[in-house]
């Protein structure tokens, strides 16, 4: 509870400091180090005893806990790379760190619900700043864009889900997640009504998380956007919707699960097949990154798929391992292409030779997210897909590792353009201080790829 609350008052004091022309220059320091405190205060409440806030609108179990964690270290991680990205609006960059607070207030919400009306407060919160966000570089037609298509396609889809929300308590009597489960459990015959408010639920979930068919949102507005907005949008935000709905499902609707696992079963076998065969074709590494983020979507849906067993703990330990290497490779697309440009894969050619450091540890990212051992990635893989068979779940299981391969061969294709031979007269001008952020994630990744015990049994 008192992260939530915390968190809100960074926001304020943010948005303070950036009214005053001489405390502007020191809003980063200032954000940083009030994330690091509230992570500490965070992980404070492991193993509480009273985890219900708020007349039982927020749970603040381990689980919360968790998740809540790997939101603020992930946080911090995208504003230690924010330094001069809102160059292109000094005056406001106070309020835009304040509104990327804001959206951590809300991805807290979206792990810590317990009532159904704290998580559409928590998706809205989220959500408007977003938009802002992604429009935030008012002089780009590609981000006036973005926002405009975040905005329009988001609010069809919270529609859906408060649609859905609204029938869910129409048949229940209820907005508690344990008295929405309580009746699933005591009811021999679900309404359709239920059914209806389950699938539109869905629905909006499905968009929030950019899985097939709601996926074509994503490409458009994580290119569009100001480049540290598409690094938080893919790690912070996805991380909250995901954790959002592996609570609701895992609470609430696992006993009706028959209805509905066919239906998320199709999403997944779509989403991973749209994503992974999609990124073949990119020649942008935004774009490419975007699509692999819909690949990975689908991963993490497997998850939400089996509920039971280690369901949880490997959605966790997926979570870090693909925060980790997403916070990696945006820190490459950041560092290279600071004047808001689209990079190309080709013009990562020879990398190698200019920088070798920077293409060893982007080598490391790239390895992960292919799933090659012993890096975090490949274990994030293993677990999701040995819980999702050892469920039932064979056949989608199956998909899940052809598709994959089809990851490997454009992960190594972008290798092999970094150690190729440079193209004459490219030169690239990475700051080798700021490469720290890149060596933490591979390090990181290397670091839960050996020791993935330590992660996977946090949730058991």
């Amino acid at each position: 509870m008192n992260v939530l609350i915390l968190i809100s008052c960074l926001g304020l004091l943010s948005l303070f400091v950036g009214l005053s022309d001489s405390l502007r220059k020191y809003s980063l320091q200032v954000i940083v180090a009030g994330l690091a405190a509230i992570l500490v205060l965070n992980f404070l409440n492991w193993n509480l005893e009273n985890t219900r806030f708020f007349n039982d609108m927020v749970n603040f179990d381990n689980y919360a806990v968790a998740f809540s964690g790997l939101i603020l270290l992930a946080s911090m991680v995208v504003f230690l790379l924010s330094k001069d990205q809102f160059s292109f609006d000094e005056k406001s960059t106070g309020d835009y760190y304040g509104i990327m607070v804001f959206t951590i207030a809300g991805a807290i919400m979206m792990v810590s619900y317990s009532n159904l009306a704290m998580l559409f407060i928590g998706i809205e919160v989220l959500s408007v700043s977003l938009y802002t966000l992604a429009g935030s570089r008012k002089d780009s037609s590609a981000s006036n864009e973005a926002a405009l298509k975040y905005f329009i396609l988001g609010a069809f889809a919270t529609g859906f889900l408060l649609f859905g929300i609204t029938m869910i308590y129409g048949a229940s009597g209820s907005f508690n997640l344990i008295e929405i489960a309580n009746y699933v459990n005591g009811t021999a015959e679900l309404p359709y009504l239920f059914y209806a408010g389950l699938l539109m639920m869905m629905v909006g979930l499905l968009f929030k998380v950019s899985a097939a068919p709601f996926h074509f949102w994503a490409p458009d507005v994580y290119e569009g956007a100001p480049n540290i907005v598409t690094s938080f949008m893919a790690t912070v935000v996805k991380i909250a919707a995901f954790a959002a709905f592996y609570r609701l499902f895992s609470t609430c609707f696992e006993a009706a699960a028959q209805q509905w696992s066919l239906i998320l079963s199709a999403v997944i076998a779509l989403t991973l097949i749209i994503g992974n065969f999609s990124a073949l074709a990119q020649t942008s590494l935004k774009r490419l990154l975007a699509y692999s983020g819909i690949a990975n979507a689908g991963f993490m849906l497997l998850s939400i798929l089996a509920l039971k067993g280690d369901a949880a703990s490997a959605l966790f330990y997926y979570s870090i391992a693909y925060a980790t290497a997403s916070l990696g490779a945006f820190s490459v697309l950041i560092l290279l292409s600071e004047d808001g440009k689209t990079l190309s894969i080709e013009s990562l050619r020879g990398l190698g030779k200019r920088n070798p450091f920077v293409a060893v540890l982007f080598t490391i990212i790239l390895l992960s997210m292919a799933g090659i051992p012993p890096t975090a990635g490949f274990f994030a893989k293993y677990f999701i897909v040995s819980t999702a068979i050892s469920n039932g779940y064979l056949a989608i299981s199956l998909i899940a590792i052809l598709t994959s391969l089809v990851g490997i061969y454009y992960y190594f294709k972008i290798i092999a353009t970094l150690f190729a031979d440079p193209i004459e007269g490219s030169e690239d001008h990475f700051s080798q201080k700021r490469s720290y952020i890149l060596l933490l994630c591979a390090l990181i990744t290397i670091a839960v790829g050996i020791l993935p015990e330590l992660i996977i049994g946090m949730l058991r």
